[in-house]
């Protein structure tokens, strides 16, 4: 299989990695120094239990490489519509395309009778869907935290990194099983889920409540779960998202005391906060916006979300304003 990750991020160079590892031969896409390190050193993955480095085709233009049998997309999701034509010269007719992004995905309103213009932000005008498509793509859910500590050097901090598949349009797509199965071959945990977008909100509420603290207080994983206040503050988060999911026909459980538990021995910021601390634009509209709005257009008070959302866009501006 021909198997392209586009996007050198942490996610990307971590999958690409495991899977070089593992024999299989993917090509990483990414910007040209990250690209000139890799050709030069190899790519690095460090954790806790190994430090490994394997030799990674890199490629920064896309028009050289052709049409892929497989592309992971390891992006930011507000990157998307920038990065597309670049994404367009790997994907032909029998392609499949995964995206392994934070936040509800661009496909998530295919099939399902809801307020799709809540959606809006998150493809605007539509390219993803007309060059890409949903009956092309297959859904993916990402439990792997990781961050770059050098051009071609990842560090993964997760105890346990899960890749769950499942079908962003009405059937699944006929590679799905295929996909899985070569990505099962290098990396942890590989499943296929029959109800994605459950797997989608399980995510969310999550880096909803956490990554939006965290760029407010600058508290990692661990200081939010340790903090009285900022603990509550989190459980009102997750309990507004239930309720938004729930609207959507997604029932989720209340297990506020698991996830803080799990993050009371994570001394990991979240890739929104990341790029808060590295002066980076902030993926707000799929993680953040796209709830707050599909909650009004669902009449789903979530009054601290709302609060939030206003917190985190004057961040941003305040941030954006102080860097010109």
């Amino acid at each position: 299989m021909r198997l392209a990750v586009f996007g050198a991020g942490a996610v990307g160079c971590h999958i690409a990695a495991r899977l070089a590892r593992a024999g299989i031969d993917p090509v990483l896409v990414g910007r040209p120094p990250t690209v000139a390190a890799i050709r030069t050193g190899g790519l690095r993955l460090v954790s806790d239990a190994e430090d490994f480095t394997v030799p990674v085709s890199a490629e920064d233009d896309t028009c050289r490489l052709g049409t892929q049998d497989a592309v992971i997309v390891a992006l930011k999701a507000h990157t998307l519509g920038a990065a597309l034509d670049d994404l367009v010269p790997l994907v032909g007719p029998d392609t499949v395309v995964t995206f392994a992004v934070n936040g509800i995905p661009w496909w998530y309103g295919e099939s399902l009778a809801m307020p799709v213009a809540a959606l809006a932000r998150l493809d605007p005008g539509g390219r993803l869907k007309r060059k890409i498509g949903a009956a092309r793509t297959v859904g993916c859910v990402v439990h792997s935290a990781n961050a770059i500590i050098a051009p071609g050097v990842v560090r993964n901090v997760s105890s346990r990194n899960r890749f769950l598949l499942g079908a962003a349009a009405g059937s699944p797509h006929p590679r799905q099983a295929e996909l899985a199965a070569i990505l099962a071959a290098g990396l942890d945990e590989v499943g296929i889920t029959d109800n994605i977008r459950a797997a989608v909100w399980e995510k969310l509420l999550h880096n909803l409540a956490a990554s939006s603290i965290g760029c407010l207080t600058l508290s990692r994983a661990d200081q939010i779960a340790s903090n009285p206040g900022l603990a509550v503050l989190y459980r009102q988060v997750l309990a507004e998202a239930r309720a938004i999911a729930a609207a959507l026909g997604i029932t989720l459980p209340d297990d506020a005391s698991e996830r803080l538990a799990h993050m009371a021995g994570l001394p990991h910021r979240s890739s929104m906060q990341q790029d808060l601390i590295a002066g980076r634009p902030l993926e707000l509209d799929a993680q953040i916006l796209v709830v707050r709005d599909l909650a009004r257009a669902l009449s789903c008070p979530a009054p601290v979300l709302e609060i939030l959302s206003i917190l985190l866009e004057a961040r941003t501006r305040s941030s954006q304003g102080s860097s010109t």
